[in-house]
């Protein structure tokens, strides 16, 4: 985590996701701890808003349908109601895959 400093924030939380070979190598788990870790960054540091993009589902080939339950499922689980998460989609096929899972 850093400071944000011209960006309009005050920190930006660098994440990296598992690059998605085959699915059996634990890759799910290593996206679900990625979004863990950045869970307790936000309660350590009072946090009250986030803007978080998809992890993973890049040139990391994540799965997007499995990488957005993973990210909302562990979001939910790991902080506080009160905060303000956006999710970041970069296009049309991201943004359903987010929505559909927020219902």
């Amino acid at each position: 985590m850093t400071n944000a400093f011209e960006l309009p924030a005050e920190y930006v939380i660098h994440a990296v996701g598992p690059r998605y070979m085959d699915g059996k190598r634990g890759e799910a788990d290593v996206l679900a701890q990625t979004y863990r870790s950045i869970c307790q960054l936000v309660e350590e540091h009072g946090i009250t808003s986030i803007s978080i993009p998809s992890i993973g589902t890049g040139i990391y080939r994540f799965p997007l349908d499995l990488a957005a339950e993973i990210a909302i499922v562990t979001l939910r689980k790991f902080v506080p109601e009160s905060l303000n998460a956006t999710f970041i989609c970069f296009d049309d096929a991201t943004l359903a895959a987010y929505a559909e899972r927020l219902k």
